[in-house]
């Protein structure tokens, strides 16, 4: 139990969190979780598949009563707990959301279930409010029909050692010298625990215009007619000016849009830098596509990488 809770790899996540929009962060990194002793409008609670405030986030969103969340690690049997045969399994680590119907501002004290000879404790407990409407000024993280628009913007829903391609967007195009992978930590301005990287090498030199690339795409939850902003952070490894070319696509008037931005191309865009580029468009769709696409030009390598794709409504009535 004392290494559950001193483990560092549940304090990174909490730490390294990003807040959702439309909520603020109250508790951080706790030994604890919220329960009846604190809240007494409890509910919902969530089982994810990684440590996910933004999924949790949703469910709130989702939900016309909810005021808050938690989104915890629990440590839990692993079989079940028998007094005579097994009364300490060995554990494994669950990641929880609970939502309630009331703001969480009272701190929960550690919790401890005695399960036998078993401890179900908590950790990397952090715990968000939603903000009130009149303190928004755009509308975020949700669509017109209340779902998110991108799913794993920030690219913290899988475990790196076992994926290489993020949950929820698409690869194609892909050159024979391009990898795939996560690469930590995420972006130095507000990632998280990872950012998504793609390794650039060199083409086939006897090519006669040697090129490499990829791209990496996603179909978005748009609501037609909608206006939205688009942002992405991204970095770059090699300092050979303007051989590499990092491309923003997304569906504009019953076309493609693109802003393209070339490596070292002007003050503030080098390598080793974390890097945000912009654009706004119209969905014209309920699923427009969102397209960033990687290429290199000449015989060169570069490692790129891409972390905090948000797309947001924007709010004409906002002032």
């Amino acid at each position: 139990m004392e290494a559950f809770l001193a483990s560092e790899t549940w304090n990174e996540m909490a730490t390294n969190a990003t807040t959702p929009d439309g909520y603020e962060l109250k508790f951080r990194n706790l030994h604890s979780w919220l329960g009846t002793l604190v809240m007494q409008d409890y509910l919902d609670t969530i089982y994810m598949e990684s440590f996910d405030p933004q999924l949790c986030a949703s469910a709130c969103t989702n939900s016309s009563e909810c005021a808050s969340f938690n989104v915890y690690i629990q440590r839990t049997p692993t079989v079940l707990v028998n007094h005579q045969d097994c009364p300490n399994p060995a554990s494994s680590s669950t990641y929880v959301c609970s939502i309630f119907g009331e703001r969480a501002d009272v701190e929960p004290h550690a919790n401890e279930i005695d399960w036998e000879d078993f401890q179900i404790v908590g950790a990397g407990s952090n715990v968000y409010n939603k903000v009130a409407s009149s303190k928004r000024s755009t509308i975020k993280s949700a669509s017109c029909n209340g779902a998110p628009v991108v799913r794993n913007g920030g690219f913290e829903m899988d475990s790196p050692s076992q994926s290489t391609v993020p949950t929820g967007w698409n690869i194609t195009s892909v050159a024979p010298t391009v990898a795939f992978g996560f690469t930590k930590p995420g972006s130095t301005n507000e990632g998280g625990t990872y950012a998504f990287v793609a390794n650039l090498l060199a083409p086939d030199p006897s090519m006669s215009d040697p090129s490499t690339g990829f791209i990496i795409s996603q179909d978005l939850n748009t609501c037609p007619g909608q206006d939205y902003e688009v942002a992405m952070e991204y970095r770059f490894d090699d300092p050979a000016s303007g051989n590499c070319s990092i491309t923003l696509g997304y569906t504009f008037d019953d076309t493609f849009g693109m802003t393209t931005r070339a490596s070292g191309d002007e003050d503030g865009n080098k390598p080793h830098t974390w890097i945000t580029i912009r654009a706004t468009f119209k969905a014209v769709s309920a699923k427009d596509t969102l397209a960033i696409l990687v290429d290199c030009r000449g015989r060169v390598w570069n490692n790129y990488s891409i972390d905090n794709v948000v797309v947001e409504p924007i709010d004409e009535t906002a002032s």
